[in-house]
Order: structure tokens, then C-alpha cells, then sequence
């Protein structure tokens, strides 16, 4: 679990750069990783799941990908950490 931590750790940063040479993967990134949430939360404890996910999105530079931002919580507050919070 600590190895996923980490990689969590490391996407958080690389969605913190302010370069625009990372665009794709931060948009694909904002696309596609609300779909491991489901599978993730089985390992996680819900609330640092929730805070691993938290600062994913304020990662995000402002005023950057604000439309995949938009989705990417869409996603997440669907998904079953948001759905089953009081289990």
C-alpha cells in the first residue's frame, strides 16, 4: 500500500506544475484516475482516500483544465467514497 501511496504522492506533485508541457497527461490524469476510485477505496481508508483525491484537485494549477477539473469531481462525488461515506 505505501508503494500506491507513493505513486499517488507523485501524480499530486506533477499536477501541481505550472509547465504546459505536461497538459495531456494532467488531462488524462483529471480523465481517467476517478476510475480506480472504486477498486482504491477497498485498500484505502476512506478519509485519506478522500484527502489523497482532494489534493489531486487543488494540485491543479488555477484557471488550468478547469472544464476536465469540472468532470474529474463529478466522477469522484459519484463514485462509491462519496456514496457510501457514512459506512
Amino acid at each position: 500500500m505505501d508503494s500506491l501511496r507513493q505513486l499517488f504522492r507523485s501524480i499530486n506533485e506533477m499536477m501541481s506544475g505550472t509547465s504546459d508541457q505536461n497538459v495531456i497527461v494532467k488531462g488524462a490524469a483529471l480523465k481517467y484516475l476517478p476510475t480506480i476510485v472504486n477498486d482504491v477505496k477497498l485498500v484505502f481508508d476512506p478519509k485519506e482516500l478522500s484527502k489523497l483525491f482532494t489534493d489531486f484537485i487543488h494540485n491543479v494549477p488555477p484557471g488550468k483544465l478547469v472544464l476536465q477539473k469540472l468532470y474529474c469531481l463529478i466522477e469522484i462525488v459519484h463514485s462509491d467514497l462519496f456514496t457510501h461515506h457514512g459506512e
